[in-house]
């Protein structure tokens, strides 16, 4: 059994095995561009408008996404009570608005996509959630919309009154500040944007330092494979490279099959093993 996304360190058994996956997963890339190409052929717009508004994701496949616990994201879907010493219990309000407002929820691409920039933030050593909280809730009434964290505003205006919100509410430092904006474009670099907001999310496949400027490799795009992790140009899904090499497909044989690079097999790879630890 392999043990680690690594390049060479990687072995797998070599089992005789038809090549199957990869053969259907180009297939079915070919019938989706056909159906798109038939629906809107003088256009490179995706045949359906408000994909990233539709429900797509359960609350435990984005949480997996962008790896944090079920529980942390639903508490940013649904909200929640907590208990405070001699005061009644209070309400944190939800941090996502989902497509449909009671459960069971399922998330838009949007919803995804905050829930990236959101996951990141709480990776911050020394971050206030409830700062966050009201911080978010200052740039939304300021850009007068209720998804703030993706909206192309955040880029410029929306991060500087997010920066100044949060740093009066914590007393933060400059240099507390520096770092907090520092975290922001890097999770907000991992996003294409279009007018409307955001068309494709660059999922994390390292974290720490290397994060920051380790090549987009898989993309989450709402128009391709249903929204599920693709190899970057490929629409080759970052889960069937996992399941061959987990049945003990070889590194050579996926590059072979799926007609990847070698860095590209280890990233698809790699992208499932941190679902699968979140």
């Amino acid at each position: 059994m392999p043990k680690a996304a690594d390049g060479a360190a990687l072995q797998g058994c070599p089992l005789p095995r038809l090549r199957l996956v990869a053969w259907w997963s180009r297939l079915s890339s070919k019938w989706e561009m056909a159906l798109v190409e038939r629906n809107n052929p003088r256009s490179s717009v995706p045949a359906f408008p408000n994909v990233p508004d539709t429900p797509a994701y359960s609350i435990s496949d984005a949480a997996r996404y962008v790896m944090i616990p079920t529980a942390t994201l639903r508490s940013w879907v649904a909200g929640r009570y907590y208990s405070v010493s001699h005061e009644p219990k209070k309400y944190w309000r939800l941090l996502i608005r989902p497509p449909a407002k009671g459960p069971p929820w399922y998330l838009s691409f949007r919803n995804l996509a905050e829930s990236h920039v959101l996951a990141t933030l709480r990776r911050q050593h020394g971050i206030s959630m409830e700062a966050v909280r009201r911080a978010i809730g200052y740039v939304e009434d300021k850009l007068g919309d209720p998804h703030p964290l993706v909206n192309p505003q955040m880029r410029t205006d929306g991060l500087s009154l997010f920066l100044q919100r949060y740093g009066r509410l914590e007393q933060v430092s400059h240099d507390g500040q520096l770092a907090i904006q520092e975290v922001l474009e890097m999770s907000l670099e991992r996003l294409d944007w279009g007018p409307a907001g955001v068309l494709r999310l660059y999922p994390f496949t390292r974290g720490g330092a290397a994060a920051k400027n380790w090549p987009k490799i898989v993309v989450i795009d709402p128009s391709v494979s249903f929204g599920k992790p693709v190899v970057i140009g490929t629409r080759v899904p970052t889960a069937a490279v996992f399941e061959r090499w987990t049945a003990g497909d070889s590194f050579e044989d996926l590059a072979h099959d799926f007609e990847l690079s070698s860095l590209q097999v280890q990233e698809a790879i790699r992208c499932e093993q941190l679902k699968e630890a979140a």
